[in-house]
């Protein structure tokens, strides 16, 4: 047992197959056949200790895609920091959306940076929705969809309201920045249990 917790919880480019097999983040596939006996596993465990500093940095298939989405979600991030067109905003976060699903098709059900990406994921999504709203003219009321969600989730302030009559609706700009800034916090989080 002690093999597989080294498995789980040490290494980054590598994993422990359900045949019994060890395979390498390049495809390399070493089977490991070994005897139900006791002498046997000792030698196991044995040959997976001196193995350890060879292999430093296995892990989970899930979180190697993971780091690849974390790396797209940075570009997304980095890319609004300096400017850019909604065309080139879009781009970038359906390019990340497709890099995320695949983390996100591995990673356990339980592993808190699922939640992480999937919330990231959602924040800039989002804006892509604020933002096309805006180059549409659309206005985004606080009822009714998707108004009612995107202001309840990224609304900092009633100041951001503006009337028309009877209807409130919400500044886009400013729900665009929220939207953004709160995908970046969630980034952070990713990143973070990228380095637990």
């Amino acid at each position: 047992m002690l093999g597989k917790e080294l498995l789980a919880n040490s290494w980054r480019d590598c994993w422990l197959t359900p045949d019994g097999a060890l395979e390498l983040k390049t495809g390399v596939r070493l089977q490991l056949y070994f005897a139900i006996s006791e002498l046997i596993m000792r030698f196991r465990s044995l040959v997976l200790l001196l193995a350890l500093p060879f292999l430093a940095g296995c892990t989970q298939p899930g979180h190697q895609l993971a780091h690849t989405a974390i790396e797209a979600l940075k570009q997304v991030r980095a890319a609004t920091q300096i400017g850019m067109t909604y065309e080139q905003y879009s781009t970038r976060v359906i390019d990340a959306k497709v890099k995320v699903n695949a983390a996100l098709e591995k990673l356990a059900d339980d592993d808190p940076l699922k939640e992480d990406l999937t919330a990231t994921m959602n924040c800039y999504a989002d804006g892509v929705t604020i933002w096309q709203m805006k180059l549409q003219n659309q206005k985004i009321y606080i009822i009714g969809e998707p108004g009612s969600s995107l202001t309840a989730k990224y609304l900092a302030s009633s100041e951001d309201l503006s009337t028309d009559g009877i209807k409130k609706w919400a500044n886009p700009d400013a729900l665009l920045q929220s939207a953004i800034a709160a995908g970046d916090s969630h980034l952070e989080k990713a990143i973070s249990h990228t380095n637990d």
